[in-house]
Protein backbone atom coordinates (compact mmCIF):
# COMPACT_ATOMS: atom_id res chain seq x y z
CA UNK A 1 0.00 0.00 0.00
CA UNK A 2 3.02 2.52 0.95
CA UNK A 3 4.43 1.63 -2.44
CA UNK A 4 0.93 2.43 -4.32
CA UNK A 5 0.90 5.81 -2.49
CA UNK A 6 4.49 7.17 -3.11
CA UNK A 7 4.01 6.39 -6.52
CA UNK A 8 0.96 8.10 -6.61
CA UNK A 9 2.72 11.17 -5.31
CA UNK A 10 5.12 11.08 -8.22
CA UNK A 11 2.62 11.04 -10.91
CA UNK A 12 0.99 14.09 -9.25
CA UNK A 13 4.23 15.91 -9.11
CA UNK A 14 4.79 14.60 -12.79
CA UNK A 15 1.67 16.15 -13.66
CA UNK A 16 2.13 19.47 -11.91
CA UNK A 17 5.22 19.44 -13.48
CA UNK A 18 3.93 18.99 -17.29
CA UNK A 19 1.48 21.64 -16.50
CA UNK A 20 4.33 24.16 -14.91
CA UNK A 21 6.14 23.93 -18.03
CA UNK A 22 3.39 23.72 -20.48
CA UNK A 23 3.05 27.13 -19.42
CA UNK A 24 6.20 28.16 -19.46
CA UNK A 25 7.03 27.43 -22.95
CA UNK A 26 3.27 28.18 -23.91
CA UNK A 27 3.76 31.33 -26.02
CA UNK A 28 -0.34 31.41 -27.37
CA UNK A 29 -0.53 34.20 -25.24
CA UNK A 30 2.13 37.25 -26.59
CA UNK A 31 2.45 39.50 -24.11
CA UNK A 32 4.61 42.49 -26.48
CA UNK A 33 3.21 45.62 -26.99
CA UNK A 34 1.49 45.25 -30.68
CA UNK A 35 3.65 48.37 -33.02
CA UNK A 36 2.78 51.58 -33.75
CA UNK A 37 0.57 52.31 -36.73
CA UNK A 38 2.44 54.00 -39.38
CA UNK A 39 1.95 57.68 -40.42
CA UNK A 40 1.40 57.86 -44.18
CA UNK A 41 4.91 59.78 -45.32
CA UNK A 42 4.61 61.39 -48.45
CA UNK A 43 8.15 61.10 -50.61
CA UNK A 44 7.06 62.01 -53.48
CA UNK A 45 8.25 65.45 -55.12
CA UNK A 46 5.81 66.84 -57.76
CA UNK A 47 8.29 68.21 -60.69
CA UNK A 48 6.68 70.70 -63.20
CA UNK A 49 7.17 70.93 -66.37
CA UNK A 50 8.59 74.86 -67.15
CA UNK A 51 9.38 74.91 -70.71
CA UNK A 52 10.54 71.93 -73.23
CA UNK A 53 12.87 72.26 -76.50
CA UNK A 54 13.83 70.17 -79.06
CA UNK A 55 17.65 70.11 -80.16
CA UNK A 56 17.55 67.44 -82.68
CA UNK A 57 17.90 63.17 -82.46
CA UNK A 58 20.24 63.41 -79.04
CA UNK A 59 22.52 60.29 -78.62
CA UNK A 60 20.49 58.16 -81.56
CA UNK A 61 19.75 55.03 -79.52
CA UNK A 62 23.98 55.52 -78.92
CA UNK A 63 25.80 54.79 -75.73
CA UNK A 64 26.12 58.78 -75.40
CA UNK A 65 25.29 61.26 -72.33
CA UNK A 66 25.18 64.35 -74.29
CA UNK A 67 24.04 66.62 -71.10
CA UNK A 68 23.28 69.96 -71.54
CA UNK A 69 25.03 72.61 -69.74
CA UNK A 70 23.97 75.57 -67.80
CA UNK A 71 26.01 79.29 -67.45
CA UNK A 72 25.28 83.01 -67.38
CA UNK A 73 22.02 82.30 -67.65
CA UNK A 74 21.44 79.90 -70.58
CA UNK A 75 21.47 76.28 -71.40
CA UNK A 76 23.38 74.93 -73.83
CA UNK A 77 22.41 71.73 -75.80
CA UNK A 78 24.01 69.35 -78.56
CA UNK A 79 22.84 66.29 -80.81
CA UNK A 80 25.32 63.87 -82.19
CA UNK A 81 24.22 65.19 -85.60
CA UNK A 82 25.89 68.33 -84.65
CA UNK A 83 23.04 70.40 -83.60
CA UNK A 84 23.72 73.29 -80.94
CA UNK A 85 21.07 75.43 -79.51
CA UNK A 86 21.40 78.00 -76.80
CA UNK A 87 18.48 78.82 -74.86
CA UNK A 88 16.99 81.29 -71.71
CA UNK A 89 17.15 79.21 -69.02
CA UNK A 90 14.04 80.62 -67.39
CA UNK A 91 11.97 80.66 -70.59
CA UNK A 92 13.35 78.38 -73.19
CA UNK A 93 13.76 81.20 -75.27
CA UNK A 94 15.29 80.36 -78.33
CA UNK A 95 18.83 82.38 -78.18
CA UNK A 96 21.00 81.07 -80.97
CA UNK A 97 21.55 77.95 -82.92
CA UNK A 98 24.85 76.26 -84.89
CA UNK A 99 25.01 73.44 -87.30
CA UNK A 100 28.44 71.30 -86.99
CA UNK A 101 29.72 69.12 -89.99
CA UNK A 102 31.07 66.91 -87.07
CA UNK A 103 29.44 64.04 -84.90
CA UNK A 104 29.26 64.92 -81.42
CA UNK A 105 29.98 62.73 -78.95
CA UNK A 106 30.63 64.50 -75.72
CA UNK A 107 29.07 66.34 -73.70
CA UNK A 108 28.68 70.08 -74.20
CA UNK A 109 31.20 72.23 -71.71
CA UNK A 110 31.09 75.87 -70.84
CA UNK A 111 34.12 78.03 -70.12
CA UNK A 112 36.15 81.26 -70.57
CA UNK A 113 33.31 82.33 -73.05
CA UNK A 114 33.19 79.43 -74.64
CA UNK A 115 30.54 76.67 -75.56
CA UNK A 116 32.88 73.34 -75.90
CA UNK A 117 32.06 70.11 -78.02
CA UNK A 118 34.36 67.00 -78.46
CA UNK A 119 33.77 64.79 -81.41
CA UNK A 120 33.79 60.98 -82.75
CA UNK A 121 37.19 62.05 -84.82
CA UNK A 122 38.94 63.44 -82.26
CA UNK A 123 38.34 66.82 -82.89
CA UNK A 124 37.76 69.79 -80.57
CA UNK A 125 35.66 72.78 -81.27
CA UNK A 126 34.67 76.21 -79.31
CA UNK A 127 31.68 78.57 -80.06
CA UNK A 128 31.17 81.87 -79.18
CA UNK A 129 29.02 81.59 -76.33
CA UNK A 130 27.32 84.96 -77.20
CA UNK A 131 25.92 84.13 -80.96
CA UNK A 132 27.24 80.00 -81.52
CA UNK A 133 29.94 81.34 -84.15
CA UNK A 134 33.09 78.68 -84.50
CA UNK A 135 36.63 80.42 -82.85
CA UNK A 136 38.43 77.71 -83.34
CA UNK A 137 38.27 73.57 -84.19
CA UNK A 138 41.49 71.81 -83.04
CA UNK A 139 42.47 68.30 -82.56
CA UNK A 140 43.04 65.87 -80.01
CA UNK A 141 44.27 61.98 -80.01
CA UNK A 142 40.73 60.14 -79.94
CA UNK A 143 37.06 59.96 -79.20
CA UNK A 144 35.74 62.57 -76.92
CA UNK A 145 33.00 61.48 -74.27
CA UNK A 146 33.50 63.42 -72.08
CA UNK A 147 32.53 67.39 -72.13
CA UNK A 148 35.89 69.41 -72.38
CA UNK A 149 36.64 72.16 -69.39
CA UNK A 150 37.88 75.22 -69.29
CA UNK A 151 39.74 77.97 -66.38
CA UNK A 152 43.00 80.44 -66.27
CA UNK A 153 42.51 80.48 -70.27
CA UNK A 154 42.92 76.84 -70.36
CA UNK A 155 41.01 74.21 -72.16
CA UNK A 156 41.38 70.24 -70.99
CA UNK A 157 40.14 67.37 -72.92
CA UNK A 158 40.17 64.09 -72.06
CA UNK A 159 39.69 61.15 -74.80
CA UNK A 160 38.72 57.56 -74.79
CA UNK A 161 42.30 56.32 -75.85
CA UNK A 162 43.80 57.84 -72.47
CA UNK A 163 45.27 61.20 -73.26
CA UNK A 164 44.36 64.54 -71.70
CA UNK A 165 45.18 67.33 -74.05
CA UNK A 166 45.36 71.24 -73.10
CA UNK A 167 44.84 73.85 -75.49
CA UNK A 168 45.31 77.35 -75.26
CA UNK A 169 41.11 79.08 -74.83
CA UNK A 170 41.92 82.23 -77.25
CA UNK A 171 43.48 80.17 -80.04
CA UNK A 172 42.83 76.44 -79.74
CA UNK A 173 47.09 75.80 -80.00
CA UNK A 174 47.65 72.53 -77.97
CA UNK A 175 50.10 73.23 -75.46
CA UNK A 176 50.43 69.82 -73.51
CA UNK A 177 49.79 66.31 -73.96
CA UNK A 178 49.69 63.83 -71.25
CA UNK A 179 50.29 60.27 -72.80
CA UNK A 180 48.23 56.83 -70.94
CA UNK A 181 47.55 53.73 -72.43
CA UNK A 182 44.57 52.33 -71.24
CA UNK A 183 43.40 48.25 -70.38
CA UNK A 184 42.61 45.91 -73.02
CA UNK A 185 39.28 46.37 -71.28
CA UNK A 186 37.73 49.08 -69.99
CA UNK A 187 34.23 50.84 -69.41
CA UNK A 188 33.09 53.08 -72.64
CA UNK A 189 33.36 56.80 -71.48
CA UNK A 190 36.19 58.66 -69.22
CA UNK A 191 36.12 60.64 -66.16
CA UNK A 192 35.28 64.13 -66.56
CA UNK A 193 38.44 66.39 -65.98
CA UNK A 194 38.20 68.72 -62.68
CA UNK A 195 39.86 72.41 -63.13
CA UNK A 196 40.81 74.16 -59.62
CA UNK A 197 43.48 76.24 -58.66
CA UNK A 198 46.01 75.79 -61.43
CA UNK A 199 45.78 71.97 -61.56
CA UNK A 200 43.64 69.52 -63.85
CA UNK A 201 42.90 66.47 -61.50
CA UNK A 202 41.20 63.11 -62.63
CA UNK A 203 40.47 59.48 -63.07
CA UNK A 204 42.36 56.88 -65.25
CA UNK A 205 40.84 53.53 -66.76
CA UNK A 206 44.22 52.03 -64.88
CA UNK A 207 42.36 52.79 -61.92
CA UNK A 208 44.68 55.68 -60.72
CA UNK A 209 43.55 59.51 -60.08
CA UNK A 210 46.58 62.32 -61.31
CA UNK A 211 46.82 65.44 -60.80
CA UNK A 212 48.58 68.02 -63.59
CA UNK A 213 49.43 71.74 -63.66
CA UNK A 214 47.19 73.50 -65.40
CA UNK A 215 49.46 75.40 -68.03
CA UNK A 216 51.85 72.58 -68.61
CA UNK A 217 50.38 69.28 -68.16
CA UNK A 218 53.37 68.57 -65.94
CA UNK A 219 52.35 65.65 -63.15
CA UNK A 220 52.33 66.71 -59.67
CA UNK A 221 51.06 63.53 -57.98
CA UNK A 222 49.68 60.21 -58.52
CA UNK A 223 47.70 57.67 -56.30
CA UNK A 224 46.22 54.39 -57.16
CA UNK A 225 42.20 53.43 -55.79
CA UNK A 226 41.67 50.30 -57.04
CA UNK A 227 44.80 47.34 -58.41
CA UNK A 228 43.74 45.09 -60.89
CA UNK A 229 42.96 42.04 -59.85
CA UNK A 230 41.50 38.58 -61.49
CA UNK A 231 42.32 36.10 -64.14
CA UNK A 232 40.25 37.94 -67.00
CA UNK A 233 40.35 41.11 -68.24
CA UNK A 234 36.54 41.16 -67.21
CA UNK A 235 38.09 40.93 -63.59
CA UNK A 236 40.61 43.48 -64.12
CA UNK A 237 38.69 46.16 -64.73
CA UNK A 238 39.25 49.58 -62.30
CA UNK A 239 38.28 51.89 -64.31
CA UNK A 240 37.91 55.23 -62.62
Amino acid sequence: MRIWRILLAALLLLQGGCSWLGGLFDRSEDTAAPPAELAPLDTGYRVRVVWSRDVGKGADARYLRLTPAVDGGRVFAADLEGRVAAFEADSGRPVWKQSLDARVTGAVGVGEGLVLLGTAEGEVIALDWRDGSEVWRSRTTGEVLAPPQAADGMVVVQSEDGNLAGFDAATGEREWIFDRSVPPLSLRGTSVPLLIQGAVITGLASGKVVALTLDRGIPVWETTLAVPRGRTELQRMVDV
